[in-house]
């Protein structure tokens, strides 16, 4: 038996989000997975509750181990964060291995905990994640996000975009951020946002919502381009999508500066060497992550407070920052690799079945 293939259940499989940084975060999972030869038997769905899907359920029952990527969930007591810790107690009494990775933690109620110690490995994003577990005698391992994981190609010199602006989580946020677009010629807007592929819908509410989503499409094009209206930022940002994850990496490496309200755009930026200033969002993550590199909140910024002043500031990355991020974006890389031969060895030395 140790010498088949092992069995793998996803829980929160984000490839649908519409979110080249989601998008990265599959491929490589699947990737590293396969390079190891483990078998992806069945995945969850981000905002999908594995306790309703009874297909899910059964694969479950079946596998030898449970990945939980534990982006975007494990925070603020978010009941789909609630949902995925749960999987932990429930492999536990069918005999499966139960696996957390690529997650924050923080500010969450007591109710996590009875689920987390159920949990046979944990990997978070960022050392105040494992402080915060640690508190309650919950071990884990940092390893960076695994969107630093392959490697892209540097342009560093074609930095011919004076300033990329990116859009946010949040709405409000991110108009503010496509205002400051329409200032120069010379700046761009960058949504890590992207259509949807529709081939990895299976699931008659996604096709419903993909629907939705091209008639939204339909109308936008015909507002601009046949009727020549000014549209609403949430039809307008469409306009300028991305098809391809790597074509926005490469797209951010021609920035002279990334002004982001993602945090994954924040980590690509990061990958390309490419200078940045982040909105304050409030999420533990990003002032987490730049306190694991070495790097000061300095580039962590208040929207209203952005001026040209600012932006001419932070144009370029003093050489001690510099090397604080090669080192972090180098050692990220081999973090993750060794994070999957550790989940392989313990799944083989550990799984029954």
């Amino acid at each position: 038996m140790e010498n088949q293939n092992k069995k793998v259940v996803i829980l929160n499989d984000t490839s649908i989000a519409c979110h080249h940084g989601c998008t990265k975060v599959m491929s490589n999972i699947r990737y590293l997975l396969n390079k190891l030869n483990m078998d992806i038997i069945d995945t969850c769905f981000c905002g999908e509750d594995w306790q309703l899907n009874d297909r899910v359920i059964r694969n479950i029952q079946k596998c030898n181990v449970v990945l939980v990527n534990g982006e975007g969930t494990l925070h603020d007591s978010q009941e789909k964060g609630l949902h995925l810790a749960k999987v932990a107690k429930y492999c536990k009494k069918v005999g499966v291995l139960a696996i957390l990775m690529n997650t924050t933690y923080y500010n969450n109620g007591k109710e996590f905990l009875e689920y987390m110690k159920f949990f046979d490995l944990i990997f978070v994003r960022q050392s105040f994640a494992q402080k915060e577990l640690r508190k309650h005698g919950i071990d884990s391992e940092v390893v960076p996000d695994m969107t630093f994981y392959d490697t892209v190609d540097i342009l560093e010199d074609r930095r011919d975009i004076a300033v990329g602006f990116t859009d946010s989580v949040f709405k409000r946020l991110s108009e503010k951020l496509f205002g400051w677009v329409e200032k120069s010629e010379h700046f761009r807007y960058l949504p890590t946002l992207r259509p949807c592929d529709i081939v990895k819908w299976n699931n008659f509410g996604l096709i419903i919502r993909r629907i939705k989503y091209e008639g939204r499409n339909i109308f936008s094009f015909f507002q601009k381009y046949i009727l020549r209206k000014n549209l609403p930022y949430q039809y307008e940002k469409r306009s300028y999508f991305f098809y391809s994850c790597e074509s926005y990496i490469k797209e951010i490496s021609r920035c002279e500066l990334l002004i982001t309200g993602r945090f994954h755009a924040l980590c690509f930026a990061l990958k390309t060497k490419t200078p940045f200033l982040v909105m304050h969002l409030g999420l533990n993550k990003v002032e987490g992550m730049l306190y694991d590199i070495g790097l000061n909140e300095n580039r962590i910024i208040e929207i209203d407070a952005l001026d040209n002043e600012m932006i001419k500031k932070f144009r370029h990355f003093e050489s001690s920052e510099l090397k604080k991020i090669e080192t972090y974006t180098k050692s990220a890389v081999s973090k993750i690799e060794a994070m999957f031969e550790k989940i392989k060895k313990f799944v083989l030395e550990n799984s029954n079945k």
